[in-house]
């Protein structure tokens, strides 16, 4: 028969107790680290993400500018080039690199016919300075009426 043997000496169980306490701590901690170091990379994520977008927007902007340029002396670009008047008429491709403060644009306007008439399309891809980030925007109009405008 095997008797049960009561340990009276308990000096060495507030260690225990102490370690596995400070083990709990360190794996909440390590967790609580892991979340906001994800939280940040996320947020710098977007907010080079943003940057990236608002440089394509630039570029649109930049482009839909000098398109639509004119004064006394000079026609705007648009009816020079492109020649929204000639639906036959398919220019070449413009192309460019904008250096901006804080990263660059590559430009494209290009045209096309649908439906009959004559379309513009300017991409910008707006690429952020110091990082892999770039965004890449799409608008189109009528050559007629480039007051309307369709993003994609």
């Amino acid at each position: 028969m095997v008797k049960a043997v009561l340990i009276k000496n308990k000096k060495g169980v507030s260690l225990v107790y102490v370690i596995l306490v400070l083990l709990v701590m360190s794996l909440l901690a390590v967790a609580v680290f892991t979340l906001f170091s994800s939280n940040y990379a996320q947020s710098k994520y977007q907010e080079q993400s943003v940057k990236a977008h608002f440089i394509a927007i630039s570029g649109v902007e930049l482009a839909l500018g000098v398109l639509l340029y004119s004064d006394d002396d000079i026609s705007s670009l648009l009816v020079s080039y492109f020649r929204p008047s000639d639906n036959s008429f398919i220019a070449e491709p413009l192309t460019d690199r904008v250096e901006l403060e804080n990263g660059y644009v590559d430009i494209t306007i290009s045209s096309y016919i649908e439906s009959d008439e004559k379309q513009i399309r300017v991409e910008a891809t707006g690429y952020l300075e110091g990082t892999s980030m770039s965004k890449n925007l799409v608008m189109t109009f009528n050559a007629k009426y480039p007051q309307i405008q369709k993003w994609e």
